[in-house]
């Protein structure tokens, strides 16, 4: 390199290095204070003033008062005091309440902090060195004496002679009540500044008409000029777009090594309208702070207008924001508040991931395509499979059991597939398995639903017990449960007695099925394949029963064929099952009309009604899964609902009526109604059948507890004889 070069080279990094300066005491000075308005005390600033002809990064100062009594307090701690203040320009500080067409810099820490009467204000660089006091009223602290102190809607200003605002150390001496008061920010023009005298003359000018807080920039040369906040408009009162249509969409914490741009916080306007970001803020979990400049300024990188519909990128390079890659949080403030308008927390950032905001269901989540200044791309997630099944706990060695899983479901409708550990060395990868456990014992069964990208797996026990033949048993009945605020019927019913299951063939009478006993038995089709589930249908003679085929080989069946099924008994978790081979197993004899619900009480839910299509009605008094329970005051019934069903669970809500038609299914010593579509559901609200009126809810007599009807009747009568009692006595006083 040349001398020449050389020389050059040093000239220009001692320029720049001269452009941003460190302040020192007298550097940064206070220049106006206002302590509030009548009717809106925290109506207030502080501004600063930069003396120097070097700009001053702030980061880092702390700003305080200093009561009558001598107790310090913040008003800006250290970890929010941000910004830098131009050389020989100002800085304005405020009360987030501050209402002011010259808009702050910074806000207070907090809403609850505030200057008054009488107090002493202390600016304080990194090293808690005092740059600037200011002393006022009957302050206890100040340079030399204390400055007058301001009334409500006034302010005190330093003194300017010679185009030089004066700092004689005496506070004192330095300054004035100012009538109206006049803030500058950091986007007020930098200059020469108007003497006092001037000042004064310019202010008694002033009408009396005026709006004392409109911008009189008295203290410069150039004050013709219209402030920043009304250069788009004459009628423009506030410089801040407060919507909350500003949101966080991106977040890049960990880019790859070489990545020029590096980390960014992404903002997105998913308004209709064009909004300013003068005033807003983006912070960290440290509590570093970056304000998004007014204007573009000294930032051509930099907009302050975020447009509808499109984003706005701040880069680390411009903010000074450095996001923890292992966890943080990435906060957005309105302009002046103190509180997080939103706050979006992330952990462990993969190198290269960004973490994006989908923002068709306001979901979060990493994705390896980084968008800065672009729709995001964001996955739809996959969700793993619901998985559901059902066989007995209970069995015996050499009989086959069956494992049904037909109840599985994937959100996504991906294909699933199925693996079952039978805990005994054997596995099944079929939705729906029959399986024989040959020595008594525990197994742990266990089975994996897979849609190719996740999986859900479940176990449960079964218990094999040793013998030859098992003739099909259902336990006791579940005790009812009481509905809440009733007392249920104690009514002796058939289902309070437990006793074999007794299935029957068609004209024959009722009769026991071993397990294992080959039969051919009539009815008539009440329930299709794939409804409650893929390899079995239900028909319904003399009593019903399930008819199944492992390959899922049925004829073209509708609901109401009369058919004839040949096949073996086998039991499914205590319900009877008729299994089949093949479809030639299964005939279809005439077609006929849909089977009738039997009109039920719940209290008739047992063993008598197991494989029936019954009717019941009642109040709904809790739901659990997808079970729903119904009291109508002789017992309570649970209804399961299936999902091939498609009936929505929302649909039942605690403390409405309901009428239900389903067949009565035996499940684990219990019974259960299985409604077959929306269909068999009717729904009523407040005792009112959807569609029809009713002459008041206290008439309705479905849901009525029995001795509470008695009460209602007592309570009418005696309001109508206190009625009547009342009217005679009124008669009575007025023709005495």
């Amino acid at each position: 390199m040349s001398s020449k070069h050389l020389f050059i080279f040093l000239c220009l990094f001692f320029l720049s290095a001269s452009a941003v300066k460190a302040a020192g005491p007298g550097d940064v000075i206070i220049s106006e204070i206002k302590i509030g308005d009548t009717g809106a005390s925290t109506n207030e600033f502080i501004e600063l003033y930069n003396r120097t002809d070097a700009d001053i990064i702030l980061d880092g100062f702390t700003l305080k008062k200093k009561t009558k009594g001598g107790t310090e307090s913040n008003l800006i701690s250290s970890a929010k005091f941000i910004g830098t203040i131009r050389a020989h320009g100002f800085f304005l500080i405020a009360h987030p309440d501050y209402k002011n067409a010259v808009n702050a810099d910074l806000a207070y820490s907090g809403s609850s902090y505030s200057i008054a009467a009488d107090n002493t204000v202390i600016l304080y660089d990194t090293n808690d060195a005092v740059i600037d006091k200011v002393g006022y009223g009957e302050a206890s602290d100040f340079f030399g004496g204390a400055a007058p102190s301001p009334d409500n809607g006034q302010s005190i200003m330093r003194k300017i002679s010679g185009g030089m605002m004066a700092d004689t150390h005496n506070n004192a001496a330095d300054f004035f009540v100012a009538n109206p008061p006049s803030p500058q920010n950091s986007q007020s023009p930098a200059g020469a500044l108007t003497d006092t005298a001037e000042m004064q003359s310019n202010i008694n000018a002033t009408s009396a008409t005026d709006n004392p807080a409109s911008n009189n920039n008295t203290r410069d040369t150039s004050s013709s000029a219209p402030s920043p906040s009304s250069a788009s408009s004459g009628t423009e009162t506030s410089p801040y777009d407060y919507s909350n249509d500003i949101i966080i969409s991106e977040i890049f914490p960990n880019p790859l090594p070489g990545d020029a741009k590096g980390e960014f916080v992404e903002l997105y306007n998913k308004g209709e309208k064009d909004l300013r970001l003068a005033g807003w803020r983006i912070g960290d979990e440290s509590g570093r702070q970056y304000q998004i400049p007014t204007t573009t300024g000294e930032y051509p990188k930099i907009a302050n207008i975020i447009k509808a519909k499109d984003f706005f990128v701040v880069y680390r390079q411009e903010s000074n924001i450095a996001l923890d890659n292992d966890g943080d949080s990435v906060k957005l403030y309105k302009p002046l508040k103190v509180t997080a308008t939103e706050t979006v927390k992330y952990k462990n950032a993969p190198a290269g991931w960004s973490y994006s905001r989908d923002a068709a269901d306001n979901r979060w989540m990493w994705v390896e395509d980084v968008t800065p200044d672009r729709e995001n791309t964001v996955p739809l997630p996959n969700d793993a499979p619901l998985l559901s099944f059902d066989f007995p706990s209970e069995a015996s060695s050499g009989v086959p059991v069956i494992f049904d899983a037909s109840d599985t479901t994937d959100n996504d409708n991906d294909k699933i597939s199925f693996t079952w550990n039978f805990g005994d060395s054997a596995t099944s990868s079929l939705e729906t398995s029959e399986h024989t456990f040959w020595k008594a014992g525990t197994y742990t069964v266990s089975l994996t639903a897979s849609d190719g990208k996740d999986e859900s797996v479940k176990s449960k026990k079964i218990k094999i017990a040793g013998g030859k033949e098992k003739i099909i048993q259902a336990g006791a009945v579940k005790p009812a449960k009481a509905a809440t605020g009733k007392k249920t019927k104690a009514k002796t019913s058939r289902s309070a007695r437990p006793s074999s299951v007794r299935i029957a063939s068609v004209g024959t009478g009722d009769t026991l099925l071993p397990v294992g006993a080959f039969k051919t038995m009539s009815g008539t089709v009440a329930v299709l394949p794939g409804v409650f589930g893929s390899q079995y249908f239900y028909i319904l003679g003399t009593r019903g029963i399930q008819v199944y085929n492992y390959k899922k080989d049925f004829p073209a069946l509708a609901v109401g064929d009369s058919v004839e099924v040949s096949g073996e008994i086998s039991d499914n978790n205590g319900e009877p099952r008729l299994k089949t081979k093949i479809a030639g197993d299964m005939k279809i004899l005439s077609q006929g009309k849909e089977p009738e619900a039997v009109l039920s009480d719940c209290a008739d839910i047992g063993n008598d009604a197991a494989g029936e299509l019954v009717k019941i009605s009642g109040t709904i008094t809790d739901k659990k899964g997808q079970t729903v329970y119904v009291d109508d005051n002789t017992a309570e019934a649970a209804v399961y609902i299936k999902k091939g069903t498609n009936i929505s669970m929302a649909v039942f809500v605690e403390g409405e009526n309901v009428s239900i038609t389903g067949l009565v299914i035996p499940v684990k010593g219990a019974f259960q109604i299985w409604p077959r579509s929306v269909d068999d559901v009717k729904l009523e609200k407040a005792g009112e059948v959807l569609g029809t009126t009713t002459a008041s809810d206290v008439w309705t007599l479905a849901a009525r507890d029995k001795k509470m009807e008695l009460l209602y009747y007592i309570l009418i009568i005696l309001g109508g004889l206190v009625a009547v009692l009342g009217g005679l006595m009124i008669k009575a006083k007025f023709f005495k």
